[in-house]
């Protein structure tokens, strides 16, 4: 399990586009796309490196009605798929606009 204090950050490199309710990503230097659903696409999106994986977490349970543990869970697998494809990575510190 991640620590909940943890910052996830979508690779800068991404470029995404929203499809109907999926979001499309691709990741040029790496030949790689990813499509996601409702649920990966706001996780993907609150993922900018503000926002703690606590606050994901919450944001999730909140817009979609799940409960934390289940939330947790599913969370950090899918971000746990995204670092493992280099589309995401985690830090230990918010970001700022000059980061």
């Amino acid at each position: 399990m991640f620590p909940l204090g943890i910052y996830p950050v979508a690779n800068p490199d991404a470029v995404c586009r929203m499809v109907e309710n999926e979001m499309v990503i691709v990741l040029p230097t790496q030949g790689q796309i990813k499509v996601l659903n409702e649920v990966a696409s706001q996780v993907w999106m609150l993922s900018d490196g503000s926002n703690t994986l606590q606050r994901i977490i919450d944001e999730i349970c909140t817009n979609y009605l799940i409960d934390n543990e289940q939330a947790r869970n599913d969370i950090e697998e899918f971000i746990q798929t995204l670092i493992d494809k280099s589309m995401m990575t985690l830090v230990a510190a918010p970001l700022t606009p000059c980061s």
